[in-house]
């Protein structure tokens, strides 16, 4: 560079001819010089437009692989979530169903009871007193003696048997009754059994439509 300065005894004068020179050498290279920075450009372009495409082919591949992973992942989130609900349901159901024998002895035992004791307490009416005997007493007397005592005695034995059948009358009504209230304990369990049963049924359907 100091001996490119030295062409002229003056320093200043030699740098502004190599200044001049430049200046022209450049002018005239401006079109070389414009086609070389054409394909530099050019070639950069092509290049970052490939660069370019390139990208968003990966950022396709990548959000579509991204969907599936995540569509995966939320399918066997839910898979999971249906096999947790299936067990809760399964677990559910034999925990509701597990008194299911016990309740249906019971219910067995219930209703058997009732039939017993309702066969039990059938009305059954009071005999008739014993007519065909009076009579044939009757017709075996003298008929001398046939008299007011033979009436009175039959006015006596009709009041005694009326008497005796309402007695058993009124004791037989008094079992059937107290037949009776001891169902009522039967009825309510069996009542209760069956709403524990509905209860049951009921929790196991709607569980299985949530």
């Amino acid at each position: 560079m100091t001996s490119l300065l030295t062409i002229t005894p003056w320093p200043v004068l030699s740098a502004a001819i190599l200044l001049v020179l430049l200046i022209a050498a450049l002018y005239l290279a401006r079109h070389t010089a414009h086609q070389a920075i054409h394909a530099v450009t050019s070639a950069l372009a092509r290049g970052f437009r490939l660069a370019s495409h390139s990208v968003a082919h990966a950022e396709e591949r990548l959000a579509a692989r991204n969907r599936e992973v995540l569509l995966n992942a939320g399918r066997d989130a839910k898979e999971r979530m249906v096999e947790r609900e299936f067990a809760r349901i399964a677990d559910t159901t034999r925990k509701d169903l597990s008194n299911y024998p016990d309740m249906h002895r019971r219910l067995s035992e219930a209703i058997i009871r009732i039939e017993e004791d309702q066969e039990k307490a059938v009305e059954v009416p009071p005999e008739a007193p014993g007519w065909a005997k009076a009579v044939e007493v009757i017709a075996k007397l003298d008929a001398r003696n046939a008299g007011a005592d033979i009436l009175a005695d039959i006015h006596k034995s009709m009041v005694k048997a009326h008497a005796e059948a309402m007695v058993d009358y009124r004791k037989a009504s008094g079992e059937r009754h107290a037949l009776l209230r001891k169902m009522m304990p039967d009825w309510r369990l069996i009542q209760e059994t069956l709403g524990r049963v509905n209860k049951s049924v009921a929790s196991v359907i709607e569980r299985s439509l949530v």
